[in-house]
This record gives structure tokens, C-alpha cells and sequence, in this order.
């Protein structure tokens, strides 16, 4: 292997990276690394985020990217099945903050992608 091969600059160039960089993302390998699997998943990724670095950079992108709305809720809130079907509904972004050990099985069609377009 080549002494310059990384992950990071194999799945995103030096201007996709400059731009997170800009969006709040920190430059560290791991940051990057987790940014490429936030942006390429095909399912939803889950960040464990203790420093809120992840979380504020989603943040951030999601509002310049699209005029849509972002929904936050935590599953302790009021109303916070309302806030996702809504978000499922209008095809806004979701994120689900301050998640513990187990994620509360009513979202599990939605994660799971069962659910129907009326």
C-alpha cells in the first residue's frame, strides 16, 4: 500500500472536505471519516457525539443546503412522534438527540423503512 492512502481521500476530494471544514466540521481524521459516513450511508447514520461537533454540523449543513425544515427531538420530549411524522411526511431531516442505550422501538418502522406513502 501506498504510504499516502487514507479513507478520507479516497471517498472525499479536498474540496468536499475544505467545505465541512467550513460547515463547522473539525479537520481530524475521525471527524472527517465520520462526515463520509454521515453524507454516503444508505441508511441513517448514528453519531456518538459527546462534544456536539456532529451534531452542529448537521445542523449546520442541513440549513445551508435546503430550504427545508430540520426537526430536533429527543425521545423524552412532548409530541416528538408528531415532530417525526411530520418530518417523515414533508421529507425534512430529523435528528434524534440525546439518545441512550436503546432506541425506543415506536421509530422502528421509520429506521427500518416500513412504512407507506398515502
Amino acid at each position: 500500500m501506498s504510504e499516502d492512502f487514507s479513507v478520507s481521500n479516497l471517498l472525499a476530494s479536498g474540496v468536499e472536505k475544505a467545505k465541512w471544514r467550513s460547515e463547522g466540521l473539525p479537520p481530524d481524521e475521525l471527524s472527517i471519516q465520520n462526515g463520509i459516513l454521515t453524507i454516503r450511508s444508505t441508511r441513517f447514520p448514528l453519531c456518538i457525539d459527546p462534544q456536539l461537533q456532529a451534531s452542529n454540523w448537521i445542523k449546520q449543513r442541513e440549513k445551508s443546503i435546503s430550504a427545508k425544515t430540520l426537526q430536533i427531538a429527543t425521545f423524552r420530549d412532548d409530541g416528538f412522534m408528531k415532530k417525526l411524522e411530520t418530518a417523515v411526511q414533508y421529507g425534512y431531516g430529523f435528528i434524534f438527540e440525546n439518545v441512550g442505550e436503546e432506541i425506543d422501538p415506536i421509530v422502528n418502522p421509520i429506521l427500518e423503512k416500513k412504512y407507506t406513502e398515502k
